[in-house]
């Protein structure tokens, strides 16, 4: 159809070519000249006449005037001019809105049905909600819904909605929780340097100017100042320190533990037991004093020769005694300590003593510092033999003298004992209730008397371990035990045959 129109309008042309061109004459014999190209308006189209003589009034000034040649749209087939198309105006439907309250009232009076305005609603009513809520707003569904306010325009086929009154938890949001917190979970001190500075405590989301109170749960270990936080610790053991934000029960803890503690091994504790933690029940500590760097037993029993040395709490190797301080530590004008011959710090007479450990030097010292000695006779001791003649059982103070091989105090304070053994019996002298702790052995053999091997003056010999002594011969020996000066120094005879002695009554052991 469209090419139809075209073919007509070029027909057109031809004819008006025919009559003369794109000339044509006017009334005083003048020929126009016209252009090639259409012009228009919204009723048609035509080619205008170009010549310079035209003159107003002139005819024929438009040629090949025809309408527009419209196609499937909107620009002539021919001119190609496009006509302006008012669009139609869509008619406007309201929408009728019902609200929900959804549990909650509406003031009395208040209309539930409303009509938009051109789609839009400029006001809603406010609901009161139900106890314990708060109104929210309104929205096109009970959850997951679109707000609905004077913006929201309503759209759909559905002519007839409902808006729906939401709401919330009335509950206040609390605010960012109170906390405290203390610069260490955990601290540990050492008792050769017992003070620390200061915990910090810092409070978050608190109140301004918020005070922080310090404790401690055993202030006899560690103290701690209530209000500054200074952490001091007294003896070995374990505290918690904790800082409460005042008036209130919130809080932090801080573990302490006190170690490097120092403990005598030996003297009452004759199997010498190792110290390995804090709190040991039966382990005797040197606790700080007034003077920093000096540390003290308190008044302690200790029995007549009951050796000791000081050690570092925690270990308990084999080889603990390399850090121990033994006899080379005893002070060079203490009367009452005296090294023995295992290099062990003993005591003369049985009484309570103050032991003092001095770190303040470039050497530990040890001293004693105060002492209350006994003249008691059950406090004599009573030395005997102990090893394979005995299956090596120690002897306590009630144990009767019938029962094991006793020695003889004699009137000028040494002891003796006569007894037979069998080659290569081992044995030590032990004193009764003593145990491990005022045992003598081949260190305290007197000089030239004990040999690897037997001769002709030598019949005691070394032990193969623990300084234990050995009978080289099977015979009778006598032996002799001479105390002075903290040291027990074993002298002997030897026999072949039991000696003739004259009967020596043994003295009883002495009741606890």
């Amino acid at each position: 159809m469209k090419k139809a129109k075209i073919l007509a309008a070029v027909t057109a042309a031809a004819v008006l070519s025919v009559s003369g061109g794109l000339f044509a004459g006017c009334t005083d014999g003048h020929t126009h000249t016209y252009s090639e190209d259409w012009k228009n308006d919204a009723n048609g189209h035509w080619h205008v006449a170009t010549c310079d003589d035209l003159k107003e009034g002139d005819t024929d000034y438009k040629s090949g005037y025809a309408a527009h040649v419209w196609g499937d749209d909107n620009e002539c087939d021919v001119c190609h001019y496009t006509k302006t198309v008012t669009p139609t105006p869509t008619p406007v439907t309201e929408y009728t809105v019902t609200l929900d309250v959804n549990g909650g009232t509406l003031p009395e009076g208040t209309e539930t049905t409303l009509t938009t305005v051109s789609g839009k609603l400029s006001s809603l009513p406010t609901p009161t909600a139900p106890d314990g809520q708060k109104f929210d707003g309104w929205y096109t569904a009970k959850t997951e819904g679109t707000k609905v306010d004077a913006e929201y325009t309503f759209t759909g086929e559905t002519k007839e909605v409902t808006i729906y009154a939401v709401y919330s938890d009335d509950t206040p949001t609390p605010g960012p929780e109170t906390t405290i917190a203390i610069d260490k979970e955990t601290l540990t001190l050492g008792i050769g340097n017992t003070e620390y500075d200061s915990l910090v405590a810092t409070i978050t989301n608190g109140e301004e100017g918020a005070e922080v109170v310090w404790s401690s749960d055993n202030p006899s270990v560690v103290a701690v100042g209530e209000e500054n936080g200074y952490v001091e610790a007294f003896k070995p053991g374990a505290a918690t320190i904790t800082a409460t934000i005042k008036d209130t029960e919130i809080s932090a803890t801080c573990e302490v533990t006190v170690e490097d503690g120092y403990y005598l091994i030996g003297g009452q504790d004759s199997a010498w037991n190792k110290c390995g933690v804090f709190g040991q029940s039966g382990v005797i500590y040197f606790m700080p004093t007034e003077t920093e760097g000096i540390y003290s037993t308190g008044s302690i029993e200790l029995p007549k020769l009951g050796s000791f040395q000081v050690a570092p709490v925690g270990d308990t190797s084999a080889n603990w005694w390399q850090k121990a301080f033994n006899g080379n530590y005893i002070a060079t004008d203490d009367e009452v300590l005296s090294k023995n011959s295992d290099n062990n710090i003993a005591v003369e007479k049985h009484g309570m003593y103050t032991i003092t450990l001095d770190l303040t030097g470039t050497k530990a010292v040890v001293s004693c510092t105060e002492y209350s000695v006994s003249d008691d006779e059950d406090d004599e001791d009573v030395y005997y033999i102990i090893g394979t003649v005995n299956n090596w059982t120690t002897v306590d103070k009630n144990t009767n003298k019938d029962t094991y091989s006793a020695f003889t105090k004699n009137a000028d304070g040494t002891y003796t004992l006569t007894t037979n053994l069998t080659s290569g019996a081992l044995f030590k002298f032990a004193l009764v209730g003593m145990a491990w702790n005022g045992a003598l052995s081949t260190q305290n053999v007197k000089s030239g008397r004990i040999a690897n091997s037997v001769t002709s003056s030598v019949q005691l010999l070394y032990g193969p371990s623990d300084y234990n002594m050995k009978a080289g011969v099977t015979g009778w020996y006598t032996f002799t035990i001479t105390v002075a000066n903290g040291t027990s120094t074993i002298d002997y005879t030897y026999s072949e045959t039991e000696p003739t002695t004259t009967p020596v009554e043994t003295p009883e052991i002495p009741e606890e």
